[in-house]
């Protein structure tokens, strides 16, 4: 929503064509299984459905865990192991 609030459609572009050309970066779409299992954690965790669509794209992809400085996704913990930066950067690097 930023780039567009801010009338930033350059960078827009050019941030989504970064994203989509580096490979260590996976784009998915949203299929009918991510979305009922974001139905699942939004209904378990009370998440806003934003959160639980990240949460189930992570659980998913078998993703080790989830890394953020948002809050709200301790709530995710019960599916997911979720790691602040700071604390995923002394418990792991």
């Amino acid at each position: 929503m930023g780039f567009y609030k801010a009338n930033e459609s350059r960078e827009r572009n050019i941030f989504i064509n970064g994203l989509y050309s580096n490979q260590q970066y996976k784009i998915l779409n949203i299929d009918l299984y991510i979305a009922d299992k974001s139905a699942e954690i939004k209904n378990e965790t009370h998440l806003r459905l934003p959160d639980a669509l990240i949460t189930a794209s992570f659980v998913m992809e078998k993703c080790d865990c989830l890394i953020t400085n948002d809050p709200h996704f301790t709530k995710a913990n019960i599916y997911i192991p979720v790691y602040s930066v700071k604390a995923f950067c002394e418990n792991f690097l």
